[in-house]
């Protein structure tokens, strides 16, 4: 699992090109005006790709529309929505439940959210379905899989997070497709709302709740599961947390069996056990057992033995890393390669690095 805090990308610009876009489009469909000016870009310079006129009707509120534009923009919450840390996006959150239920009536927003999509129709205030209906016509997370200038592929592209960030297993490469001179969709990673949609409806547009993730974490393993920041791990969470793997040989199955050896706090251990990520390595063996054949063939002179193979060529201790085991040596770089933390920690336990 990996903090993408500590991570060799360029975080600075997905946020900004994020920013630019939704609080453009959420100031629009809140207050009609053509540009929105923040505490973040004072004089929010010409952005024509982004900064543009969405007149679509089915954007318009039709009940308490006042309600969100005076939450998110007269008092100023706008830019912590959109860029605001996890525990802020709770703070926010929380706040915005309250205002809800001050408006509608008391544990009103929980009564709602509670119910399953295919109930919240019927909920016995009209009004309230209304409600959040129309909020999701703003708060929109939908739009990235539809418009053409900012999207979930330029997000994740930004990013460049090149593995699945919660398994570090799977690539979860950006790549467009090209075709006729026009580029359409080819791959991307999933995002994942670590506070799930269904219950965090506020949160789906923001920065710090769009995870890179591959299939299986997020709709096989993780999908709608309640995670909170007092007891579980968040992949942008202030302080590093880490894990380690390790194996061990088991008898009754007359194998080795990869487990975790050591952990930093109680929050990683129980977010990887729920996430499934030691089981999902214990499918792995012949892996951990090509890495056991390299300890036992070749002991510590290994990665020794291929430098003097090409002593012209002046090869990095990382090249050479990354050419014997396909993986990167140094942590702020795992999430370019699939298995990267995991390599890593069986190859120190192995004494090879």
């Amino acid at each position: 699992m990996i903090n993408l805090n500590y991570q060799n990308i360029d975080l600075d610009k997905a946020r900004k090109e994020h920013f630019d876009f939704f609080a453009c489009f959420i100031t629009k469909k809140l207050t009609g005006k053509n540009c929105c000016v923040s505490s973040r870009n004072k004089s929010h310079p010409s952005r024509l790709p982004v900064c543009k006129d969405y007149k679509n009707k089915k954007f318009n509120f039709k009940n308490h529309k006042d309600l969100v534009r005076k939450f998110l923009i007269t008092e100023g919450h706008l830019e912590d929505l959109i860029l605001g840390k996890p525990k802020r996006l709770m703070e926010l959150n929380d706040e915005f439940i309250k205002r809800v239920d001050k408006h509608f009536g008391s544990g009103i927003y929980e009564e709602y959210i509670e119910l399953d999509s295919g109930s919240r129709s019927k909920f016995r205030i009209v009004k309230v379905h209304q409600f959040f209906e129309d909020l999701a016509t703003v708060i929109k997370y939908k739009i990235l899989s539809d418009d053409k200038d900012y999207n979930s592929y330029t997000l994740t592209n930004n990013l460049g997070v090149r593995s699945c960030t919660y398994c570090n297993r799977t690539y979860t490469v950006t790549q467009r497709k090209r075709k006729n001179k026009k580029d359409g969709r080819l791959m991307s990673p999933q995002l994942d709302h670590w506070f799930p949609q269904s219950d965090y409806p506020l949160l789906q547009i923001s920065f710090h709740n769009l995870i890179p993730s591959c299939e299986i974490c997020n709709s096989r393993v993780k999908n709608d599961t309640l995670f909170n920041l007092n007891d579980h791990f968040h992949p942008y969470q202030k302080n590093e947390a880490s894990i380690k793997f390790g194996y061990r040989y088991s008898f009754l199955k007359e194998k080795y069996q990869i487990y975790f050896k050591d952990y930093s706090d109680d929050k990683i251990l129980e977010t990887c056990k729920k996430m499934c990520i030691d089981q999902m390595y214990d499918g792995h063996g012949e892996e951990l057992d090509d890495l056991i054949t390299i300890k036992e063939e070749y002991s510590e002179t290994y990665l020794d033995s291929l430098k003097a193979t090409f002593p012209k060529a002046n090869l990095t201790d990382e090249l050479i890393y990354r050419l014997a085991f396909g993986v990167e040596l140094n942590k702020a770089d795992f999430h370019k390669r699939p298995m990267s933390k995991f390599k890593h920690d069986i190859l120190k336990e192995l004494k090879i690095i």
